[in-house]
């Protein structure tokens, strides 16, 4: 991926009009120009500004300056630009590019300054926008809001662990079923069910009665972090100093000491090593049990989301918040971060919940103009790259993700799953 800074190309040696004592040198003040961020987004299909300043004489005015702009998508192909609005006060000059960008990814945008003043380049990324796809509703009685959300390989039930209160089983032709009377942890592993509150680790079955099961793996501690399955029906516990691994009808199978509390983690494809994440540090080791220690590196990025396969950590470049998404096999290499994508300043996501898997849902103002419904940003690996999709999130709905869907919550209506993707 091309670099967002800007490419700065000068020549130095121009002016508007006869040679003469009266002259104003159009030419460039001092080597300087960028982009000016105004904070928004592009989303696909919506009119889009991109905003250039650079300096010039203090003689100058707008009339003096022509432009020459060029947009291409990511396949390199021309998109229809213009300069809208272009200002020029005490030498601080500020050009408007407009275009519409019809498809997702990075645009690259042009803008030449004449007579032979700057050439400035830089790259705006086009959100996909999936605010009007329709969502599949979720077996959930209306105003149902879940702060943790798990659906169960079996018969399509979910379990929904509710803000400050209780967890229920829900599914459908059956009224619901409380399985704790706290805000519990959850996770599927495999074909295994796993719930985690304060009297306990359990692996939950589901009778054809239509009752559940709950079989305690011998954690009899407080509640401690969350919750990673494994595709064996194995899950791993992230406790205080610690994760741990736990198998149904056996109990811990193995645990790895830590020196910081642990709060996200993500296996590799073979499930053979472990990425955990503390608020100083990220640890990859061998997923337990394992007697080889962990092997851990300091971070001053955060860590705003998790997916089975990998952490999303938010830093910055300057001052552009930039995510990105880490695997265990990159984290052992000092070199490559992950895919990175680029945001706009004053983005930002929400604190990591505990206890669920959860892809980062971010926040911020999109395009200036952009008259769809309101909207959050969700992350989504696309080969090597990240894409961005824009979800519709009316005022009072909670939004959660994971890689297949982004689940949408409303205290005055029902609740939606919206599978994710083109």
């Amino acid at each position: 991926m091309r670099s967002p800074l800007l490419a700065l190309a000068l020549t130095l040696v121009s002016a508007c009009g006869p040679a003469a004592p009266a002259t104003c040198k159009i030419s460039l003040a001092r080597p300087t120009g960028r982009r000016f961020d105004d904070g928004t987004v592009g989303v696909q299909g919506q009119s889009r500004d991109v905003v250039f300043t650079f300096q010039v004489a203090t003689c100058a005015t707008a009339n003096d300056l022509s432009f020459r702009v060029q947009v291409t998508d990511p396949a390199n192909q021309p998109v229809e630009a213009s300069v809208a609005q272009a200002t020029v006060k005490s030498g601080d000059a500020r050009a408007t590019v407009r275009f519409r960008p019809s498809v997702e990814g990075l645009h690259h945008v042009t803008l030449g300054v004449e007579p032979n003043v700057v050439i400035l380049q830089t790259e705006d990324l086009a959100a996909r926008d999936l605010r009007q796809r329709e969502g599949v509703p979720l077996p959930l009685p209306r105003g149902t809001v879940c702060s943790a959300y798990a659906v169960l390989p079996s018969d399509g039930g979910t379990l929904c662990a509710a803000p400050g209160g209780e967890t229920t089983l829900h599914r459908a032709d059956r009224p619901p079923l409380r399985l704790s009377e706290e805000e519990a942890n959850l996770s599927v592993a495999g074909d295994v069910a796993w719930l985690h509150d304060r009297s306990g680790l359990w692996s939950l079955t589901f009778p054809a009665d239509g009752g559940v099961e709950k079989d305690s793996v011998g954690l009899a501690s407080q509640r401690d972090g969350g919750l990673l399955g494994l595709s064996s029906g194995d899950v791993v516990n992230l406790k205080q100093t610690s994760v741990a691994r736990f198998r149904a009808g056996v109990g811990p199978v193995g645990e790895v000491l830590l020196g910081q509390r642990p709060f996200a983690a993500a296996v590799s494809s073979d499930e053979a090593t472990l990425l955990t994440a503390s608020p100083q540090q990220l640890c990859v080791m061998d997923v337990p049990p394992t007697f080889r220690p962990p092997v851990c590196k300091s971070i001053s990025t955060r860590v705003v989301g998790q997916s089975p396969g990998g952490l999303y950590l938010l830093g910055a470049l300057g001052t552009v918040p930039q995510l990105s998404r880490l695997t265990a096999r990159q984290a052992l290499d000092a070199g490559p971060t992950g895919p990175v994508v680029a945001l706009a300043v004053g983005w930002s996501a929400a604190p990591l919940p505990g206890g669920t898997a959860q892809v980062p849902v971010l926040s911020g103002p999109l395009a200036a103009d952009d008259s769809g419904p309101r909207g959050v940003l969700v992350p989504r690996l696309e080969g090597a790259l990240l894409a961005l999709e824009v979800h519709a999130a009316p005022v009072g709905t909670t939004v959660l993700a994971d890689e297949h869907f982004v689940y949408r919550f409303s205290p005055d209506a029902g609740a939606v799953a919206v599978p994710r993707g083109p």
